[in-house]
């Protein structure tokens, strides 16, 4: 008689892949930065006695430098990190089910027969 026994093997197959590339993504900072300016005041103050000092004449200029600071702004790259891309096997187990069959006997009887069934194994 004979019976199915089931045989498993393996074969590796490509399941996918990983395709790691870099992109740039922009953002805008805002930093607040201190700057110093100059203003030109100009105070009046009138005189009490009257007199005419020597001031600046009809046709005379004061020419008063102002100044201010300007914001320049530089940019310049920093590693900040480092990015390492491996793979590992890993091993699992997987339950497979199959349906086999086998040979077996059937005996019909007719009458008052008593059948023994033996089971003998080969060697």
């Amino acid at each position: 008689m004979k019976e199915e026994q089931i045989d498993v093997n393996k074969r590796e197959v490509q399941t996918g892949e990983v395709r790691a590339t870099k992109r740039i993504v922009e953002e805008t900072k805002s930093v607040e930065v201190p700057v110093r300016h100059e203003e030109v005041v100009i105070d009046r103050h009138k005189l009490t006695n009257g007199s005419n000092s020597d001031g600046i004449a009809e046709d005379d200029k004061i020419i008063i430098p102002i100044s201010e600071e300007q914001i320049e702004i530089t940019k310049h790259p920093v590693v900040k990190e480092e990015v390492s891309i491996n793979k590992k096997e890993v091993e699992d187990t997987k339950q497979v089910s199959e349906t086999v069959r086998k040979e077996d006997i059937y005996v019909e009887t007719e009458g008052n027969i008593h059948v023994k069934k033996e089971n003998k194994k080969k060697l």
